[in-house]
């Protein structure tokens, strides 16, 4: 509730009078957001209700779990069977360079300078801290030509999709599977190894970053004690790129 009396304000009345009014009605107002390697959180939450939906059902086919899926949540999510992806880590795999020591920093930035690729990075997204920058132009160059569709199977899903071959027999004796649900399986499995064109859009083509938050930091009477917090937390990284062993061909 506090949180949302706090932007009302600010989005309603002068940032004078707001600060006013902030000082006498509240003490102390907590700002939560999602950092670097958190932001699966949203989606798990997501996740938990799918669960909770499917409980103890028997989903036989694909387009009874998509029905199932469009249940589970509010408002309806819209469902797409994606069966192929576009390969960017083959890419990434074909620069000479690749990062290092990038596990402790949540703040990244990239900016194009010049003719040069410039990553900024610092352990947590404080407006008063400083980035570091680290020269990735090499790398960033793999990524200038559109990436392929995969085409091939990984050995973990090729296996599984051997076993599911065997068991569909099986599973049509015992009467888990009627026959339609059988020759849909059926169908699918002899689809795995035709790579079509992946339905979803490559990264150049996505929406562009957009800043919703205001520009300028609020000045709030909490702020140093949480950034005094935040640096007691602070370990400094250097994010460095290395070489790559030559691959034999």
């Amino acid at each position: 509730m506090a949180l949302e009396v706090f932007f009302y304000l600010y989005k309603y009345i002068r940032q004078e009078i707001f600060c006013i009014l902030l000082d006498v009605f509240y003490f102390q107002i907590k700002l939560s957001f999602l950092m670097v390697g958190h932001t699966h959180e949203d989606v798990d939450q997501m996740f938990s209700r799918i669960s909770i939906q499917l409980g103890n059902k028997a989903i036989k086919t694909l387009d009874q779990l998509h029905e199932e899926l469009k249940r589970a949540y509010h408002p309806v999510p819209s469902t797409v069977h994606i069966d192929n992806m576009w390969d960017y880590r083959a890419l990434a795999l074909q620069s000479p360079i690749q990062l290092a020591d990038h596990k402790n920093p949540h703040s990244f930035t990239f900016r194009l300078v010049e003719d040069s690729v410039k990553m900024g990075y610092k352990e947590w997204p404080m407006e008063r801290v400083a980035n570091k920058t680290v020269d990735i132009t090499e790398l960033a160059s793999a990524f200038n030509v559109d990436p392929m569709p995969l085409s091939t199977i990984p050995e973990k899903g090729r296996k599984l999709f051997e076993a599911m071959s065997v068991d569909i027999p099986k599973w049509e004796k015992s009467g888990t599977l009627g026959e339609d649900e059988k020759e849909r399986w059926i169908r699918h499995l002899q689809t795995m190894e035709i790579f079509n064109e992946p339905v979803v859009a490559q990264a150049k083509d996505l929406p562009q970053f957009r800043r919703i938050c205001p520009v300028q930091e609020i000045q709030l009477a909490v702020g140093e004690d949480l950034r005094r917090h935040m640096l007691s937390l602070t370990q400094e990284s250097t994010i460095r790129t290395v070489r790559q062993r030559q691959r034999p061909r």
